[in-house]
């Protein structure tokens, strides 16, 4: 029955995609329906099953994909508290995202297209997170950044949007050909692909290397090394990060859906995964850590000096990613797992709240016609800034809680074994978050107001409402977003 739960997206991209001509966008939705339904029920059973009762199932199909003499790979799929808990959140959050489209494109023509590539955006990541090989990774590693080139490029009459598209498929390349040397390297000296195969044995491979051009290297640090490329180049790390800032020319589901939990977040995957590896590679180490500190930095710098209301989003993420690669590095593996858990809800809400406001009005991303927008819209403006406080690290957030283990970590090693700045820096980082985020806010509540031709709808009441309340009503299709203690902390402010 785990066939179902993992082949359910594909049946459901297939019938969209071929047979959606056939019949009307109710139909689509149907399918939809369908597949989320199949998804949460299999989800919420393997949370009881893996999380709960701490088991490992691994889910293996009857013919393999090829064999080479003593290369064989199969079609095999690994169950456990990692591969769920990135399940469930790959799960909520697409289809959140899904149902958002509904609304958001519904008067564009090729919306049942643009449903299509959402659900194998899914398929792919859902076949990147279960692999129990790295060949089957690197399947869904590829599939994600086809799908992701498809939906950047939606909009392919606009040239801004190609350029854009091809520049994510060249970059992410070069990230995919350093994870591919990596993966050759582990078959040359492992002779299997299989985590549970290589994973119990990497400490037997500890002080393993060999010469090439006169020089020593040392095989794990050699394959963290690799591998390590190939998350820099997905996760948008400083070097091959230029392609995440221009993804925004595709429509704003497509951001929420790449930056919030799926696309760049399966770096941080690949090495929660790999972390047997990364955790014996230890004179790798210092790159990862100056990468990652660059990048949050760069990130969160560049957010500040930005225009567009969605970029500034996206350079947030460059940073939020950057802190997650700075865990993984320390060998914080479950402080890394658990920002991305708490980052990729709170993210998807300011992507989803910034496309409600871009949408009502008529596609202006500009920051500087926004002056005074949270007295048009003032139900996305309390969604837009309950996600800011928790990107904010304000109290009693989810990111205030994910983001205090950074903190304490680097406080602990500041004393122990590395440098004060390290300390210096993640304070720097938190302040700078809330110092962009903050300008934001500000601007929606200033009182001076530009009247411009793009305002001309800003008083919908369907727009107005579509954070808290996405109602289709003819298809009778209800989401409502309840998050109550961060309200009671938005109304404090005006006592």
């Amino acid at each position: 029955m785990l066939s179902l739960f993992l082949f359910s997206t594909f049946f459901t991209f297939f019938f969209i995609f071929f047979f959606s001509r056939f019949f009307d966008l109710q139909g689509t939705v149907y399918f939809l329906l369908y597949n989320n339904i199949v998804l949460y029920l299999y989800i919420s059973q393997l949370f009881y099953k893996v999380c709960l009762t701490s088991k490992i199932f691994i889910y293996s199909f009857n013919f393999a994909w090829f064999s080479s003499f003593f290369l064989n790979v199969n079609w095999d799929f690994l169950f456990d508290s990692l591969s769920v808990t990135m399940f469930l959140v790959i799960i909520l959050i697409s289809s959140f995202v899904q149902l958002y489209s509904l609304e958001y494109l519904i008067d564009d023509s090729a919306l049942n297209l643009f449903l299509s590539y959402l659900v194998l955006f899914e398929f792919f990541m859902l076949i990147l997170i279960g692999a129990c090989n790295f060949f089957v990774m690197f399947f869904g590693w590829e599939g994600v950044g086809l799908a992701s080139f498809l939906l950047i490029n939606f909009w392919y009459t606009r040239n801004q949007a190609t350029k854009s598209a091809v520049k994510a498929m060249l970059l992410n390349r070069v990230g995919d050909f350093g994870l591919s040397i990596g993966i050759f390297i582990i078959y040359a000296f492992f002779k299997s692909i299989d985590f549970l195969v290589i994973f119990p044995i990497v400490p037997f491979f500890y002080d393993a290397s060999f010469f090439f051009c006169f020089k020593l290297f040392y095989v794990l640090d050699l394959i963290s090394f690799f591998l390590f490329i190939g998350v820099m180049g997905k996760s948008a790390q400083f070097g091959l990060h230029a392609w995440l800032p221009d993804a925004m020319e595709g429509p704003t589901p497509v951001s929420a859906l790449l930056h919030a939990a799926t696309m760049v977040t399966a770096g941080v995957f690949l090495m929660l995964r790999c972390s047997v590896i990364f955790e014996y590679a230890v004179n790798t180490h210092i790159f990862f850590i100056f990468i990652a500190i660059i990048t949050t930095l760069f990130g969160a710098i560049l957010a500040g000096f930005q225009y567009d209301l969605k970029k500034i989003i996206a350079y947030s993420t460059c940073s939020q990613i950057g802190l997650m690669i700075f865990a993984c590095s320390l060998t914080l593996y479950n402080v890394a797992l658990y920002h991305f858990f708490t980052h990729a809800f709170f993210k998807a809400l300011l992507f989803l709240s910034a496309g409600s406001i871009i949408h009502a009005i008529n596609g202006e991303q500009d920051l500087r016609y926004m002056r005074g927008l949270a007295f048009f819209l003032p139900f996305t403006t309390i969604a837009f800034y309950i996600g800011s406080l928790c990107l904010a690290t304000s109290l009693f957030t989810s990111g205030f809680y994910s983001k205090d283990w950074f903190i304490h970590v680097a406080s602990f090693l500041s004393s122990y074994s590395y440098n004060i700045d390290i300390y210096f820096f993640i304070w720097i980082i938190v302040g700078i978050s809330g110092t962009y985020i903050t300008n934001i806010l500000y601007i929606f509540y200033e009182e001076s107001f530009h009247e411009t031709d793009n305002f001309n709808n800003i008083v919908l009441a369907k727009t107005n409402l579509n954070l808290f309340v996405i109602s289709n009503k003819k298809y009778n299709i209800w989401f409502l977003f309840t998050f109550f203690n961060d309200l009671k902390i938005f109304f404090s402010k005006f006592k």
